[in-house]
């Protein structure tokens, strides 16, 4: 067989519809004992497997659909007759398990061999449906060269954005935002050997002259930077006192106003008196660093920073692409398990389409076309999507369609259906209508 149509052959295999077990198979091996051991499959009952099990799960995240159409979908694919109230519990049984596979399959991606393994470090929000639902955070860390995650953790809108919630190990470089920039992350990091990139602003971080001074940062700023420059300082830790460069650039000035805007409509809706050296900071993009500058010079370093909006492209693609932002959870065990079945199946489409006998880190290296990762990932979540939904065709739902009835009718309930109720009234005046008109 020609080498082409050998490619295409094993691409046609990979993505094609209904392919749920080789999806199965990108898994950490040792699954289905997992699954047992976290209990979320403890008897063949009506679903019959683990991987029966996890193909529910991610139907009930990534499909976007309400527990009884669910159900429906459950029965018409032969995973089991399931009420939606049973989907639910199902999923909020699986948290445990899901969250022991996320884990394994980040840890495997976070090891991949690379030369200079540089760690993107930020969080986003996830809030439960209504006014009043509850917000959650993912806590993320992204590889900037797979652009994939390589860490996670959720909490609960309280928890606190760190560098120490992920396993950023010495000789990795961390690049994270302002809100990073605390004392205590940093010794704790710098101790073992970890390098950073961290913006700053000009109080949340205090800094010292290589001299033992106090820096005064408003003034170096307004007396020094006019074009993109650095010095030497000290950051003093609870574990220890250590050097950092300190780094700092003027903003252009149209976006130097912008930035300006923002400070001062902060202020106002939180109705605050607003410090003119915020306003003198807000003009500057300040960075602390621990890379030598024989081989980072400032310019690859600022460089490098700007990398950091990879991370937030990826949130972008978890809530438009895989829906993470549609949590279709009411309560705090639904909600922590939906997050990770959107986790899981995304990763997992990474894990097939690595798969693909086609060299992508090549076409991702291209620097007049690169790989667009919105639309292959685009491609594969479709893919993974039917991978999970299997066939389902008109005839089939016409020929089950009445052992339906119980997915896909409403539950009683006091106030009257309103459709129902017009329905009713209409037919009831169709015979006088008849006698009328004869």
């Amino acid at each position: 067989m020609p080498t082409g149509q050998r490619e295409r052959g094993a691409c046609q295999a990979i993505v094609e519809g209904g392919d749920w077990e080789r999806v199965l198979e990108r898994l950490v091996p040792g699954w289905e004992g997992r699954a047992q051991e976290y209990k979320a499959f403890e008897r063949r009952r009506e679903v019959r497997s683990a991987g029966d099990l996890l193909r529910l799960v991610l139907g009930a995240a990534v499909q976007g659909w309400g527990q009884p159409l669910v159900a429906s979908w459950a029965a018409l694919v032969g995973i089991g007759q399931l009420s939606g109230e049973a989907v639910g519990k199902r999923v909020r049984k699986a948290r445990a398990w899901l969250s022991a596979e996320v884990g394994l399959l980040l840890r495997r991606e976070a090891w991949a061999g690379r030369s200079v393994r540089v760690r993107l470090v930020d969080a986003t929000t996830i809030r439960e449906p209504g006014g009043g639902g509850a917000e959650w955070r993912a806590h993320a860390l992204v590889d900037l060269e797979a652009g994939a995650l390589c860490g996670l953790e959720i909490t609960d809108r309280h928890g606190a954005e760190s560098l120490l919630r992920q396993p950023i190990e010495p000789g990795e470089i961390a690049v994270a935002d302002r809100v990073h920039g605390r004392r205590t992350d940093f010794g704790q990091l710098l101790g073992r050997g970890t390098d950073l990139v961290v913006r700053i602003g000009w109080q949340n971080l205090p800094l010292h002259t290589p001299t033992g001074h106090r820096l005064d940062l408003i003034d170096w700023l307004q007396t020094s930077v006019l074009a993109p420059t650095e010095r030497a300082v000290l950051v003093e830790t609870p574990t220890g006192t250590y050097p950092l460069r300190l780094l700092a650039v003027a903003l252009p000035p149209a976006q130097a106003e912008e930035a300006r805007r923002r400070v001062r409509q902060a202020a106002k809706k939180k109705q605050r008196t607003l410090d003119q050296r915020t306003l003198v900071a807000a003009g500057f993009v300040m960075l602390v660093t621990t890379l030598d500058p024989t081989t980072w010079p400032i310019t690859d370093v600022l460089a490098l920073y700007r990398c950091r909006w990879q991370i937030e492209l990826l949130f972008k693609r978890l809530k438009s692409i895989w829906h993470l932002d549609r949590l279709r959870a009411r309560d705090s065990e639904s909600a922590q398990a939906f997050i990770l079945s959107v986790i899981l199946a995304a990763l997992l489409a990474g894990q097939v389409s690595a798969a693909a006998p086609i060299p992508l880190d090549a076409w991702l290296d291209d620097p007049a076309r690169p790989l667009s990762r919105w639309r292959w990932e685009t491609l594969w979540h479709d893919a993974l999507l039917q991978a999970i939904r299997g066939p389902l065709d008109l005839l089939t739902l016409l020929r089950r369609l009445p052992s339906l009835q119980r997915f896909l009718c409403d539950s009683p309930r006091r106030r009257r259906h309103q459709a129902s109720a017009a329905r009713l009234l209409l037919r009831s005046l169709h015979p006088h209508q008849e006698r009328l008109c004869a």
